[in-house]
């Protein structure tokens, strides 16, 4: 028995709170399931690529922004450009190939270790037959084979890489021989590449009735032929020495079927050849990660960074080599190997492939400190002021530029010794002079036979430019002389004047030209890597988006590749795509992580604490694992994962709790003041309508003589006054933070401390109880209670109760209920508003509110009473405030008050009867004095204890 006792009142007591948690766990369960729904939706829509687009921006980012896990730009790579500046100066593209010998013998003479093409040589250039210039009638015209000139210095130079591109055009035929297209049947290049792997010396003819015998040929048909026979003899003699074998792995890797290696002598000449194709990027073009090797003819064929690289460690490496997902090479055979990290995607261009395999992160250069925005800042050598670009201009000027203006200022020069060259020279020295003139003209200044003629022709100048000044010097005035002495006069003045000024400008552009060649650009390419490419604007313009630029030169793009490459060589780690597992734990932590947080705080914290949180993960991935691990794991998508997870829990708890409002505010809205609801809405943790204990101050009111006032008014009159004078009171209570409770008919009943706890509840009910009879006042004075053409004034009386009272919602909540306060208090302000009448105040208050309110206001004792239905008396006090009750003799008034009650306390019941006779005779307060009088009579009659209590029997 007892303990099922104790049992049934801790159950009656604790069942709320559990039903309570109960609803919160069920809750919050849900949420948790919807958020990890919306978290899953989001590492499937990565699993597909749908969210490929957020992560290549992200990337972007960080490698802007994050740059510390990125390699330095090395001093031992550079930029050859083609600029606009060159194509300005030396023509328009295609230039004549010997133009790219002599650019790549001055990079050979200047000690350049590599010499890396980013451009196409893939078609024959026609040759050119010009004539020597000099004088004579016999001179020689040459022919001149621009793709031998340049493949003879692609054999000096012995470490050339030459670009080609292996292009991917869709297809019906596979692997077959032959396909249909636009210009009929076509061979296939597989098929002639298979047919050459076997007999190279199949020409045209032969591979035609072989491939295209039964299905007829065309022109077109015929000459593509030739073309795809030249690709393929190219690449074969390559294939050794620049690709490997395709190893026997399920590995998919780019295809080229449609490849432009060089001419079949550049190949031969070449050491190495590699690609240039970058398969068109990602889904929105940029490249991010290229190809490191390509797949045609059987052979892979590695990107042009990879081969220039590994070309410029020559000997000192061994491979490079496939292992597994890496490509790898021996920098000696006595340290381990070097591997690059290779993963799989998707390419823009290669639509067919589902993806492919052996793709490599461009790691751009870190940008250097003070180095230029976008792409140029990336090769700048930290520490040295210039970048790491050499204009192809400032390489080919001395030939195409400075030489030429040599040249014409020799002429000039031999002009005009040659028309004084009779009266200065004997006939075999002029003779000598003209033939190294003609030597000049037609020699390279390179040569040293062209420096010595040169040597002698300066000896020659300073000879006659001394005779004509001597000649000069001696020549009689110019009215002595005949009309040809005087053009002989006018030809020495010139010889005197132009020839050591072209004399002075053919030295100093030789000077300027050895400086150059001897100083300058050996500084600049000496030992390095260089990579030659285009920068130029136009139509043979070769840019791409990047991380680091939208308008990124090619080039450039191999050149960050093989800088990644080199220090990874030097032991220096790199970049690589993190496994598709780590992306998927990435987004699973992230975004439960985020849903937990939503459903366990606040909403008005929630959302500053995801700004953090989410902040947070930025910071560590790309301090940790971007900036320390050098893992490129997903950012975007663990953030998106963190939102959706956390906005779905939101949005749930906001409609949940949106009908917890609207179900507040339609038990409130009638209760207490439109800010107060919104404040209960809004913050749900304060809408405690379940029944609780406070000390609160509790207020009734009525209206004195109702009843007959009402008998006189009718039914309409008593309407429109009530709905008068309860909208202006209501007004007043609404305005001071009161709960109002009820209307009693004429009565109101409120209170304050509820249901927003107010420490200054009896402050704020004293400031309403002032307010309604300063309101009440304005109200009879300005004839608003007009009935029947007659004005009416209402009398209020007002009783103010503090006390500990239970306040909630009470009844059969939600369905029926009423949101009240039950207690002693309660019924202890009714009996004070009742007490009035009998006391003949307006505002009566107990002990506890003028407690509360201190000082504030002004009150009147009124003394120890014992209202009806009460056994203790209560200390009671009239409020009086501000009013000026009795005018000016307001104060008075109160301190003849509280010199009685003290008289009637202290047993000086005739000093008490005279201040009441006073205050009835002079500030007419009969029905008090007549209080005290019954009760002095009955202290006199009564033997019981003086309590100095006065008992009022009515209500």
């Amino acid at each position: 028995m007892v303990r099922r006792s104790v049992s049934t009142r801790g159950s009656s007591g604790e069942v709320p709170a559990l039903r309570t948690r109960s609803r919160a766990s069920s809750m919050a369960r849900v949420q948790r399931m919807l958020g990890a729904g919306a978290v899953l939706i989001v590492l499937a829509l990565h699993l597909t690529g749908a969210t490929a687009a957020l992560e290549h921006e992200a990337v972007d980012q960080r490698m802007r922004a994050f740059q510390r896990p990125l390699p330095p730009m090395r001093d031992d790579v550079v930029l050859v450009l083609i600029d606009d500046a060159a194509t300005e100066t030396l023509g328009r593209w295609p230039w004549r190939r010997s133009m790219m010998a002599t650019l790549t013998d001055e990079l050979t003479r200047a000690g350049a270790s590599v010499v890396a093409f980013d451009i196409l040589f893939d078609e024959p250039q026609e040759r050119e037959v010009v004539a020597d210039a000099g004088g004579g009638s016999g001179r020689v015209v040459r022919e001149i084979d621009h793709d031998e000139a340049f493949a003879a210095a692609v054999a000096r130079c012995g470490r050339a890489v030459l670009a080609a591109s292996f292009a991917f055009v869709e297809s019906s035929a596979g692997r077959g021989t032959v396909e249909r297209a636009g210009i009929g049947t076509r061979a296939t290049f597989e098929g002639v590449f298979d047919l050459l792997s076997t007999d190279r010396s199949l020409t045209v003819e032969q591979l035609r009735r072989v491939l295209l015998a039964e299905s007829g040929s065309t022109g077109a048909a015929v000459r593509d032929l030739a073309l795809k026979r030249d690709a393929a003899l190219a690449l074969l003699e390559l294939a050794e020495r620049a690709s490997l074998a395709v190893p026997d792995s399920a590995a998919l890797w780019p295809l080229g079927n449609e490849p432009s290696p060089p001419i079949l002598a550049l190949a031969r000449a070449s050491e190495r050849v590699a690609s240039v194709s970058f398969g068109g990027g990602d889904e929105d073009g940029d490249v991010r990660r290229i190809p490191l090797w390509h797949q045609a003819g059987g052979r892979l064929w590695p990107t042009l960074g990879l081969a220039a690289a590994m070309q410029r460690l020559g000997n000192s490496a061994h491979g490079p080599q496939i292992q597994g997902r890496a490509t790898t090479w021996l920098l000696r055979d006595s340290e381990p190997s070097v591997g690059l990290p290779m993963h799989s995607g998707r390419l823009r261009q290669l639509t067919s492939q589902p993806r492919v395999d052996g793709l490599m992160m461009v790691c751009w250069p870190r940008h250097a400190t003070g180095g230029k925005s976008g792409w140029r800042g990336r090769f700048t050598v930290e520490g040295r002021a210039t970048e790491s670009v050499v204009a192809v201009g400032r390489v080919l000027d001395p030939f195409y530029t400075v030489y030429p203006a040599i040249k014409r200022g020799l002429a000039l020069i031999d002009e005009n010794i040659g028309a004084a060259a009779g009266a200065l020279l004997e006939p075999s020295a002029a003779e000598a002079y003209a033939s190294r003139a003609s030597e000049l003209q037609v020699g390279s200044p390179d040569d040293l036979a062209w420096l010595r003629a040169l040597e002698a022709q300066r000896t020659v100048w300073a000879e006659v430019v001394e005779a004509a000044r001597f000649a000069l010097s001696d020549a009689p005035a110019e009215a002595d002389l005949t009309d040809e002495e005087r053009g002989q006069i006018r030809a020495l003045r010139a010889l005197a004047e132009v020839v050591p000024k072209q004399a002075s400008e053919v030295i100093d552009g030789l000077e300027r030209v050895q400086h150059w060649r001897e100083k300058e650009l050996p500084l600049l390419v000496r030992g390095r890597l260089c990579f030659v490419g285009w920068s130029a604007t136009g139509a043979a313009a070769d840019f791409v988006g990047s991380s680091i630029d939208s308008i990124t030169p090619g080039v450039a793009v191999h050149a960050a590749v093989a800088n990644s490459i080199l220090a990874a060589a030097d032991g220096a780690p790199i970049l690589r795509p993190a496994p598709w597992w780590a992306d998927g734990l990435a987004i699973m932590t992230v975004g439960l992580l985020a849903v937990a947080a939503a459903v366990a705080l606040d909403v008005a914290i929630s959302p500053l604490f995801m700004i953090a949180f989410l902040g947070l993960w930025v910071a560590f991935d790309g301090v940790l694992l971007w900036g320390g691990l050098r893992q490129v794991t997903a950012l975007s998508t663990p953030l998106l994962a963190g939102f959706a997870g956390w906005l779905t829990v939101m949005l749930h708890r906001l409609f949940v709790e949106q009908r917890g409002r609207r179900r507040t505010e339609a038990r409130f809205r009638s209760y207490v003041p439109p800010d107060v609801v919104d404040i209960l809405v809004n913050n749900p943790g304060l809408d405690s309508m379940s029944p609780q204990k406070r000390e609160l101050t509790i207020m009734f009111s009525d209206i004195a003589g109702f009843t007959t006032m009402s008998e006189r008014l009718g039914v309409e009159g008593t309407s429109k006054m009530l709905s008068t004078y309860l909208g202006a009171m209501t007004d007043v209570l609404q305005s001071t933070r009161a709960t109002l409770d009820k209307y009693l008919g004429d009565g109101i009943m409120a209170f304050w401390g509820a249901p927003l706890e107010d420490r200054e509840h009896a402050v704020h009910a004293a400031e309403a109880t002032l307010r309604m009879m300063e309101v009440l006042a304005e109200m009879n004075e300005s004839g608003a209670f007009v009935s029947n053409e007659s004005k009416e004034r209402l009398v209020v009386r007002v009783g103010l109760a503090t006390g500990e009272v239970n306040v909630g919602d009470f009844g059969n909540p939600p369905a029926k209920s009423a949101y009240t306060v039950i207690g002693d208090a309660v019924n202890l302000s009714a009996r004070l508003e009742s007490a009035n009448k009998q006391l003949g105040t307006t505002i009566l208050i107990n002990n506890r509110v003028r407690e509360l309110i201190g000082d504030r206001f002004r009150v009147r004792t009124i003394g120890r009473v014992v209202v009806k239905g009460k056994k203790q008396f209560e200390t009671l006090y009239e409020l009086v405030g501000e009013r000026k009750l009795k005018g000016d003799r307001t104060v008075d008034w109160i301190g003849r008050t509280e010199e009685g009650v003290r008289a009637f306390l202290e047993q000086e019941f005739d000093r008490c009867l005279d201040l009441m006779d006073t205050l009835e005779s002079e500030f007419g307060d009969s029905a008090l004095a007549e209080v005290y009088r019954r009760a002095v009579a009955l202290a006199r009659e009564s033997g019981e204890p003086f309590e100095g209590t006065i008992v009022l029997t009515e209500k």
